[in-house]
């Protein structure tokens, strides 16, 4: 696939992605501000969600530019030289705000780990680090591009250095979300016995795979894997565009899921509440219990249907 049409074809994915991040957003922030339950307003999630929308449109917009300042004065030769030329201005800023949306994604997963595992600073020692070098090559190789000469030692080779941006990102996320997925699939089973229920199969696994921000790290594998193979042509740029919107998307999935399950754990919490007289001993029960009653959202439940529920929780009441 010729640069051009890789570039007008993310842009068009990039703008369906647009519009329902748009979607997803007004639903997080409702559930932000109006689905609190009592709770303080939490402004860094927020603030989060509004820095992560304005960097999609702000993404979306130098998009557009591009395409319309390529498309319509140049003929193709000169088009594909202007699209592939990456010492632009324009083309330094898209990529900064590429990183910046794949950096606070990491963040949000770290973040969400740190949280849901009862503020455990040595899980996320290595995702961290591994975050923070990932930040640092990136920038770097922008500001090798605007320095042609003093950043000539990463321009010979750009692969090595993307290649290791895009693992180390991979990395963080990977070792988050299979921790917090690791976390909510425990306390699914847990909350399963003690409430003497049966559920499907799928709807759990559905779950896991959206609370956990597993669709984030499978992006970056299907990045990574297409850099490899095209090593910047081809679809690259297809599957670029879609970085801002899907980062967004997937942090504003965890908002809402998250949000409207409250509903779900008033409702087995009426259910539940006989369970305290008869002390049906749990595996751990006794510690979330008091983690439990410590938030208006799961003040009801003996034991929370959802860890991760706990972690925004914390986030909405005690964390700000």
């Amino acid at each position: 696939m010729q640069t051009d049409t890789a570039e007008l074809a993310g842009l068009v994915l990039e703008a369906v992605l647009y519009g329902i991040f748009c979607v997803l957003t007004v639903g997080a922030l409702y559930v932000l501000v109006y689905r609190r339950m009592g709770s303080p307003l939490n402004a860094p999630l927020i603030l989060t969600s509004i820095l992560m929308f304005l960097l999609a449109t702000t993404q979306i917009i130098i998009d557009t530019a591009t395409i319309f300042d390529a498309f319509i004065p140049l003929n193709r030769p000169n088009r594909q030289a202007r699209l592939a030329n990456i010492s632009t201005p324009i083309n330094a800023t898209k990529r900064a705000i590429f990183f910046a949306m794949m950096i606070l994604g990491d963040v949000i997963a770290i973040y969400r780990c740190f949280i849901v595992w009862a503020r455990n600073w040595w899980l996320i020692v290595i995702p961290s680090i591994c975050s923070l070098i990932s930040a640092i090559l990136a920038y770097m190789t922008i500001w090798a591009t605007q320095h042609r000469t003093a950043g000539m030692f990463i321009l010979k080779t750009p692969w090595t250095y993307g290649t290791a941006i895009f693992t180390l990102s991979l990395v963080a996320n990977a070792i988050a979300t299979s921790l917090i997925a690791y976390r909510i699939w425990k306390n699914e089973g847990q909350f399963t016995l003690v409430a003497n229920t049966r559920r499907g199969r799928l709807l759990p696994i559905a779950r896991i795979i959206i609370e956990s921000g597993l669709l984030n790290t499978a992006y970056l594998v299907v990045y990574i894997t297409v850099l490899q193979v095209q090593k910047g042509k081809g679809s690259l740029p297809i599957v670029a565009d879609m970085a801002s919107p899907l980062v967004g998307i997937i942090f504003s999935l965890v908002i809402v899921r998250v949000g409207l399950n409250s509903a779900k754990e008033t409702m087995y919490g009426t259910q539940l509440s006989s369970l305290r007289v008869k002390r049906r001993h749990v595996p751990g029960l006794d510690q979330v219990s008091a983690t439990s009653r410590s938030h208006p959202l799961t003040s009801s439940l003996p034991y929370s249907n959802d860890t991760l529920s706990i972690g925004f929780d914390k986030l909405q009441g005690n964390v700000v």
